[in-house]
């Protein structure tokens, strides 16, 4: 008992197998040029959770999830410490062996494949729990300029011509061209490279090309998937695939056949190329009819059927699958008729077309008959499009038949029926007002009881006596009149309702800068979203959409608003915008003409003013901070103030500034005042100095007081 523990726990304790805390990996280098070796510096166990000898592991090596190496190791592990395999130190790709022994890596030239996420894989087994790790590496080089297969879409007969040019574009000479049968039967018919699948390689020529024959390099029944890689010492490889078919394709013209028809059958390969002498054999399915036939050098043969039955036609070819196609020939060509419309008016013409096997018959003839009425043939024959024009002229019902010699008749019925004339408002109505209409016949006389509908109104209702209907439409928008009646084509007629906008403007009259709100309704006070245009004074327009719309005035002037909606009446109006107000002081100050602009009480900066001195000279003064402006007004008379533009438009004074007493004329009346009082003072000299001349000498001079003058002399202004 105890023996058999003792080995139970020794064999439970063999089979564990031992944890690793991971894989540590390290390449030699992770950026490869094309043809490089992968080389694999270290593997790593990282930390085993038990120690044990000779621990089976199984090492598996993937590249881009295929796998490249298998291999089985003996190691020795140590309970937490780190173990380098030491078969995988600088271990390199030309060593790589998957399990069957192959050197994949080499074969499928993945060394050439250029990617920049290449993703190497390496997992464990057997004696550790299985674990694996992931690394990138990048594999870059030059690329070929253009790889090309000569024909597009080859056949296992054509000569397949590969032409490599270099990066440069030129011929190349010495590329690698291997091509890949993917569906040899010796491998896997997967459509997918195996180790088994059969190649042919080849270098290109001075010319940059090399020449493949499917059925001679891999043999007459070589068909299905073809790999072609190219690829050089420097260059990344170029792969691409094609598909070789062996089936034959076999058409027969006409698809269908008449009884003696002539009809050319054809056996091509499957890509459509010619098969040259192809053994073509017929039979009919129901029997009593086979013949053998070759095609000539294009794959073609003629012949003609006199039974009518289903032939089955089978197309042979060495190196090829015997094919299978299906004929039917029929004892005489129906004609089909076809009209334009299958239920019209009269006088309304109608285009027939006549047709045979889906091809139209020229030279055929119609017959038109009214049923329990008359017959007509119609004068002219069906043109090279099989086509004609028949314009009944009653109503009722008519069978149309087409003939022609060496065809069965076709028939088809049509039904002419009689019309309504429908009036009715051309103009758009007006919502709320009536609407009448009327309906008469193709002779203009009124339908009475006539079945009308107007769903958008929701109302129906029927003619009366005079072929009359009114209805009153509710809202604006267009509505559609359906009139119907047996014995009569179904007619409709559209009209138009349009209702009213209103525009609110308030506030109507605003300064510059203020702003104005446009609202619009229906007659109702309702708000209708619509297209508001609003044109400033200078002609500059803007248009919005909605029900309510904002004006901010930056122009003094008018601004004209025009309002639309589909189906409603075009409205405008009008928003006035006023100048800021503005006040302007004026005072000359030692002849300087002082301006102060002020508005609402606060001084207006800035403010462009035009002066026009008293010589009609014009002068534009801006205004400083304080809202004062000085302008020279060394020119008496009078000076015209004006704001011609912007928020203050409008404003005209005038300022008069008197000429001074030492000015113009004052000055002159000056030096008149000057000379006449110094003649005046010349005058008394003179008289003095007479009188002492005639004194006799000795006497005494007396003198006599003067009376005081008492006036004043005002001179000038002063």
């Amino acid at each position: 008992m105890l023996t058999a523990l003792a080995l139970t726990l020794l064999s439970t304790s063999a089979c564990a197998k031992i944890s690793l805390d991971g894989i540590d990996i390290i390449l030699d280098d992770t950026t490869l040029d094309v043809g490089d070796e992968l080389i694999i510096e270290n593997i790593t166990l990282l930390e085993p959770d038990d120690t044990e000898n000779d621990v089976e592991v199984t090492v598996e090596i993937l590249i881009n999830g295929v796998q490249v190496h298998s291999e089985d190791v003996e190691i020795d592990l140590e309970g937490g410490k780190d173990y380098e395999l030491g078969d995988f130190t600088d271990f390199s790709s030309r060593y790589f062996k998957n399990e069957d022994g192959e050197d994949v890596w080499g074969k499928n030239l993945m060394g050439y494949t250029c990617n920049s996420k290449h993703k190497m894989t390496v997992k464990l087994s057997g004696g550790v729990t299985n674990i694996e790790k992931t690394v990138n590496f990048k594999i870059s080089g030059e690329e070929f300029y253009r790889v090309t297969v000569e024909p597009a879409k080859p056949s296992a007969n054509d000569d397949i011509k590969i032409k490599v040019k270099d990066k440069n574009g030129n011929d190349m000479k010495g590329a690698n061209v291997r091509l890949t049968w993917l569906d040899d039967t010796r491998g896997i018919r997967s459509g997918e490279w195996d180790k088994d699948d059969l190649s042919r390689e080849s270098t290109t020529d001075r010319y940059g090309e090399v020449e493949f024959n499917i059925a001679k390099d891999f043999g007459s029944k070589a068909t299905g998937a073809f790999q072609l890689d190219v690829w050089d010492d420097d260059y990344c490889l170029e792969r691409s695939t094609f598909t070789i078919s062996n089936e034959l394709k076999i058409t027969t013209t006409p698809e269908s056949a008449t009884a003696g028809q002539d009809v050319k059958i054809c056996v091509t390969d499957a890509n459509g190329g010619k098969i040259t002498s192809p053994g073509i054999y017929v039979y009919a399915v129901g029997g009593g009819y086979s013949r053998n036939f070759v095609g000539d050098t294009n794959g073609c043969t003629t012949t003609s059927f006199t039974t009518p039955a289903s032939y089955s036609i089978t197309a042979t070819k060495s190196g090829y699958d015997e094919s299978y196609g299906t004929l039917i020939v029929t004892e005489k060509p129906l004609l089909t008729v076809t009209p334009s419309k299958t239920t019209s008016e009269p006088n309304e013409e109608l285009t027939l077309t006549v047709r045979s096997i889906g091809q139209p018959v020229s030279g055929a003839t119609i017959t038109a008959s009214k049923v329990g009425g008359s017959q007509e043939i119609l004068s002219l024959k069906t043109d090279t499009n099989g086509r004609i024009t028949y314009t009944p002229k009653e109503p009722g019902s008519y069978t149309l038949t087409a003939e022609k010699t060496g065809y069965n008749s076709g028939t088809t019925n049509i039904r002419v029926e009689d019309s309504f004339k429908i009036t009715a408002p051309q103009n758009a109505v007006q919502v709320g007002d009536p609407v009448e209409i009327t309906v008469k016949d193709m002779k203009n006389n009124p339908v009475a009881q006539a079945a009308v509908r107007i769903t958008q109104a929701g109302v129906d209702g029927l003619t009366d006596a005079n072929g009359a209907y009114t209805f009153t439409p509710k809202t604006p928008g267009a509505y559609q009149i359906i009139v119907e009646k047996t014995g009569f084509t179904v007619k409709t007629a559209n009209i138009e309702a349009h209702g009213n906008l209103n525009i609110i403007v308030q506030p109507a009259e605003i300064d510059v800068g203020g702003k104005s709100t446009i609202t619009v309704t229906d007659l109702e006070g309702i708000k209708q979203v619509a297209q508001v245009k609003v044109t400033d004074p200078q002609g500059q327009a803007q248009t919005s959409s909605g029900a309510t719309i904002d004006v901010t005035a930056s122009t003094v002037g008018t601004y004209e608003i025009a309002v639309s909606k589909q189906y409603y009446q075009d409205a405008s109006a009008q928003l006035t915008v006023k100048p800021r107000p503005l006040t302007v002081k004026t005072e000359v100050v030692d002849k300087n003409l002082v301006l102060n602009a002020a508005s609402a009480g606060s001084p207006v900066p800035d403010l462009d003013i035009e002066v026009t001195l008293p010589d009609a000279t014009k002068v534009t003064v801006k205004t400083n901070s304080n809202g004062i402006a000085t302008i020279d007004a060394s020119q008496p008379g009078t000076y015209l103030i004006s704001i011609a533009e912007g928020e203050y438009a409008g404003l005209a004074e005038s300022v008069e500034r008197p000429r001074g007493l030492l000015e113009g004329r004052g000055m002159m009346l000056i030096a008149i005042v000057v000379v006449a009082g110094g003649l005046i003072i010349i005058i008394i000299v003179a008289v003095i100095l007479a009188g002492h001349a005639a004194k006799p000498k000795g006497a005494k001079p007396s003198f006599q007081k003067a009376e005081r003058s008492s006036g004043r002399t005002k001179l000038g202004g002063l």
